[in-house]
């Protein structure tokens, strides 16, 4: 190191060295062998004594001179890294393969891993081949010293197997041979006058050493060959499972990006629908409010009404129909929110089946409601979701059920509800069982076909999901089917009273009331005043914030409607307005929106703590909820037509116009006997003949348009007692 024939630092790293490094080595094997001459007398007796010194001092002579000769280029195969950090002091650097901190001197840079590993990691790694320092390798170095004598010789030459086991078994031998001459030389200098069995033992030793060490390489070679090919295969499976990782990882980022365009596709989607929605409901509510408004007039021939009921019925199939899509991307945007409260199932229940009870009857199905004894009082759930489920299943069952029954069912076991809604319809084939609850799938049946969008179930299903409850179906085609929910809901002790709203409402009981309706829509205005207004309401207009805040120098509505989306001034603005004022009176928002949310306050802020609003109402508006809504908010009990008893009805009957009894019992027998329109032709041709009273006439009109059968069988048999 002093003469600069070795590098100043003494390098350890196995990364950076060469496998065999001729200054060391062969000084070790020179010095060695010349000993080893010396030692058995061959150089004279001088010599021999002296073998060890010799042997000693011809290392420190022959090694310079190696290196010399070599000009120290088999000491470092590659330049290491910086050992310090910036300030000169010794950096510390992490392993990436044990993940422990080393100094820089103790690291170097593995192109295997792509990362800093440490000389102990570094010499335990065998699978590298290392490959960061190939030219160091032995069999290169060997393949330098073989040409400097024949150039024609190629490393493929020297790594095939019969070199190999030439080079292996021709070093083992010398070894073995002068080992074995050493030891005959030594015992003849011994025993002399046994030269002849010493050497026969020899010869012999040297024979038996020959097959043995033959045998042994070959066998060497092969277990290091098969330890190769196995460490090969291992390295080609690992390159490949490698590969296939960042083939998956590309693919993943694909997918990343695809699902990232289908989710803006998807926003865009809702966004749309959401749009459209909004624009189809407000024209869609003028729709149905006046068709249920002339539905239930009684100046409306009842031909028209057949046909005013066909334009209610058809703009409640598209109000369905855009209610289901606006759901359908709610839960495909995952923006579908869920509200806990108080819910009475068994009330739920009841009213889902007066409600259906119409329906069936105009099917002649039997429509029944069975439940166990033992019933919570209240649960915990999202009640308007919870009912939309159920009107899905039970409509579906009614729809699908030409004749038979449809059955509702309600357990409740360990906080778990279960409604079953089974059916005598027409089933569905096993096949299509797995694919009935998808979005718009209509599963054909040549013998029954029904009109309806295919996304009813398809929504059932998604918000069944949603409250982390189950949906199950049986069926069996042409024998009916069986659904079943099972959702997670907590029991509480409270009760709700669920205010039902089932028959036409003529006025309620009371002084006269002021509302406040807000829409900048003349048509919404018009539609709520003609609705409201013959039930003995007294309806104040406005067409914006700014003529409602001046209205109310004038007077004091007991409730206001608002729309949300209006000019200059939007509903939740107003009625932040309005709380400011201290106006405490109920506020029902009125919007197309599907998303009720709580309002901004004047500052923009959400009034999360205390909610401007205590109603919300989606366009369009449903006559009966929007009543309920008022008979709820103003505590006020609604009169329905219905209320009179037919005692009431004939008594004022009895002081005008006698009925036939003959016509009453013609009546009956039709009613007896399911003929609905035996009994429109009979009724008709009595009120065209003046054999019945014409207030009988209207009563009945009223209720047959209704298909309130039993309160005219009713009507009818009390007449006909009377008689």
């Amino acid at each position: 190191k002093p003469m600069g024939l070795s590098p100043p630092h003494i390098e350890f790293k196995r990364a950076h060295l060469y496998d065999i490094n001729p200054v060391g080595v062969g000084a070790m094997l020179i010095s060695m062998i010349l000993g080893i001459i010396a030692y058995n007398g061959l150089l004279g007796i001088e010599a021999q004594a002296f073998s060890s010194f010799i042997t000693l001092a011809l290392t420190f002579v022959i090694s310079p001179l190696i290196a010399w000769a070599t000009k120290g280029r088999y000491y470092i195969v590659r330049p290491a890294p910086l050992n310090t950090g910036p300030s000169g002091s010794l950096a510390s650097e992490q392993c990436g393969v044990c993940e422990n901190i080393f100094e820089k001197p103790d690291m170097t840079y593995c192109p295997l891993y792509q990362l800093p590993i440490c000389s102990l990691c570094c010499s335990l790694d065998a699978h590298c081949k290392d490959a960061c320092r190939t030219e160091g390798l032995i069999s290169n170095q060997f393949l330098i010293f073989v040409q400097l004598f024949f150039k024609s010789v190629r490393l493929r030459h020297i790594q095939s197997r019969a070199f190999k086991f030439a080079v292996l078994f021709s070093v083992n031998l010398g070894i073995f041979l002068s080992l074995i001459m050493v030891a005959s030389v030594k015992t003849i200098s011994l025993y002399p006058h046994q030269v002849a069995l010493i050497e026969t033992f020899s010869w012999t030793m040297s024979a038996i050493s020959t097959i043995v060490l033959m045998v042994a390489t070959w066998s060497y070679l092969l277990s290091m060959e098969g330890r190769q090919l196995a460490q090969d295969e291992s390295q080609r499976q690992t390159q490949l499972l490698i590969n296939e990782i960042s083939a998956h990882q590309k693919t993943d980022l694909e997918l990343q990006r695809s699902k990232e365009k289908a989710d803006a596709a998807n926003i865009a989607k809702s966004r749309y629908l959401e749009r459209i929605s909004h624009e189809l409901r407000t024209p869609l509510n003028s729709v149905m409010g006046y068709a249920q408004l002339l539905e239930g007039a009684d100046d409306i021939p009842l031909p028209r009404r057949e046909s005013i009921k066909v334009m209610r019925s058809s703009s409640e199939h598209l109000t369905d129909l855009i209610e289901g899509l606006v759901d359908i991307s709610k839960i495909e945007a995952g923006r579908l929110d869920l509200h806990r409260n108080k819910v009475d199932m068994l009330a739920m229940i009841e009213q889902l089946m007066y409600m259906f009870q119409i329906q069936a009857q105009s099917k002649n199905i039997s429509l029944n409601f069975s439940h166990q004894k033992r019933l919570p009082e209240t649960v915990f759930a999202d009640g308007k979701r919870l009912r939309q489920v159920m009107i899905n299943l039970i409509s579906n069952a009614i729809k699908f059920t030409p004749e038979g029954s449809v059955s509702v069912d309600l357990k409740y076991r360990n906080q778990v509800a279960y409604f079953s809604v089974t059916d005598t319809g027409v089933g569905i084939e096993e096949e299509d069982i797995s694919r009935i609850s998808e979005a718009f799938v209509r599963i054909a049946n040549p013998t029954y076909q029904v009109a309806g969008s295919g996304l009813g179930l398809a929504i059932t299903q998604a918000l069944v999901h949603r409250m982390g409850g189950d949906l199950s179906i049986q069926s069996r085609f042409g024998e009916g089917s069986t659904f079943t929910v099972s959702l997670m809901l907590p029991s509480s002790r409270e009760v709700i009273h669920q205010p039902i709203v089932a028959d036409r409402v003529i006025g309620y009981q009371g002084k006269t009331l002021s509302l406040m309706v807000v829409d900048d829509d003349a048509v919404q205005r018009r539609l709520l005043i003609d609705t409201l207004t013959p039930l003995g309401f007294n309806v104040i207009a406005a067409a914006d914030g700014a003529s409602c805040l001046q209205m109310l120098e004038q007077c004091t509505p007991k409730l206001f409607m608002l729309d949300i989306s209006m000019p200059n001034m939007t509903g939740w603005e107003l009625a932040a307005e309005l709380r400011q004022r201290g106006i405490n009176v109920p506020i029902v928002m009125i919007s197309a929106e599907a998303d009720e949310g709580l309002g901004l306050d004047r500052g923009g802020h959400r009034a999360e703590d205390a909610p401007l609003h205590n109603d919300y109402l989606v366009k369009p508006i449903n006559m009966p909820s929007l009543l309920t809504t008022l008979a709820d908010q103003l505590n006020i009990t609604l009169q329905l037509a219905g209320d009179n008893t037919p005692e009431a009805a004939v008594s004022s009957i009895k002081n005008q116009i006698k009925n036939d009894p003959l016509i009453i019992k013609e009546l009956l027998y039709f009613l007896d006997i399911g003929y609905v329109d035996g009994f429109k032709n009979a009724l008709a041709k009595a009120q065209s003949g003046g054999r019945l009273n014409p207030q009988l006439c209207a009563d009945l009109h009223r209720h047959l348009a209704q298909l309130d059968l039993t309160q005219i069988h009713s009507q009818l048999t009390t007449i006909n007692d009377e008689s």
